[in-house]
């Protein structure tokens, strides 16, 4: 961090001066907590009724605007997500060269053929057969 961003912090009462970075375990409770943290002051800011003759007025009435706003795109978002049908390739022409070569080795295993005749051949015996 720069300097004026450690004096900024410092105003707040923030102090960075031993600022490392947290163990995986530890920055992961941290976020939870600062999450939390966030989401209660949310609330907060939201649940504020502010007067047109404060001073503050204009700010907080943007500030909950803003939060409206953001809450908005995080719910379409996370609904997005469940309308989405997950997406699965398949390779039709693979499915089906796969299935012949298993009624040919049917065929063959069944000694309806053997292995000098022609994959098409085999096929051909084994849906013959299998059809009477």
């Amino acid at each position: 961090m720069d300097d004026d961003t450690l004096s900024l912090l410092k105003d707040f009462g923030i102090d960075c001066a031993d600022c490392a970075p947290l163990p995986v375990a530890d920055a992961s409770a941290a976020f939870e907590q600062n999450t939390l943290l966030a989401l209660a002051k949310i609330r907060q800011i939201l649940s504020l009724d502010p007067q047109p003759q404060d001073e503050c007025h204009a700010g907080v009435l943007r500030a909950q605007s803003q939060i409206a706003s953001n809450q908005i795109a995080a719910q379409l978002r996370v609904f997005e997500g469940h309308l989405k049908a997950p997406v699965v390739e398949r390779d039709f022409h693979k499915e089906l060269r796969e299935a012949r070569r298993g009624i040919e080795r049917c065929a063959r295993e069944k000694g309806w053929c053997d292995a000098s005749l022609s994959d098409k051949t085999a096929a051909e015996i084994y849906r013959e057969k299998a059809s009477s």
